[in-house]
């Protein structure tokens, strides 16, 4: 994925989140996608921009579901043990420039995987700070909340 210098950012779990405007376009529309999954099939057919499906692992599995098989994300072993999605603040720790990483706190947070933590309350000092780095930046709250469907 291109790094972008176009950030998005809303609020989610009460901590600010921030993301490449490209990646958090990407992984809401894999959520989309497979959100309407019917089939097995259907999901192995999938080619997401970002996103892996979750529940295609066949080790997971005692008899492997067919390609006719009903399929729902929700009930695959990612999404039940709270693997799957992972979180904006999750997905920011990897993808945000390295010029970045002195943006808010990495937690680790069981049983889930870590995330980057930024206070709601700093919003206006971080905007000016990543704008004076040489980053458009715009708060989109509908695009962080599709992240969390």
């Amino acid at each position: 994925m291109k790094r972008d210098k176009t950030l998005v950012y809303g609020v989610l779990n009460d901590n600010l989140v921030i993301l490449p405007e490209n990646l958090a376009q990407a992984v809401a529309a894999d959520l989309v996608s497979i959100a309407q999954l019917a089939t097995y099939g259907d999901a192995r057919r999938l080619v997401p921009r970002f996103l892996m499906v979750p529940g295609l692992e066949e080790d997971d599995y005692d008899e492997v579901p067919a390609d006719g098989d009903p399929y729902d994300a929700a009930l695959t072993n990612e999404c039940v043990n709270g693997d799957w999605p992972p979180s904006g603040a999750t997905i920011a720790l990897d993808y945000l420039s390295d010029d970045l990483d002195d943006i808010g706190e990495e937690r680790d947070h069981f049983p889930g995987l870590p995330t980057l933590c930024i206070d709601p309350s700093t919003e206006g000092d971080l905007v000016q700070t990543l704008e004076r780095r040489g980053y458009n930046v715009r708060r989109d709250d509908e695009l962080m909340e599709r992240l969390t469907q």
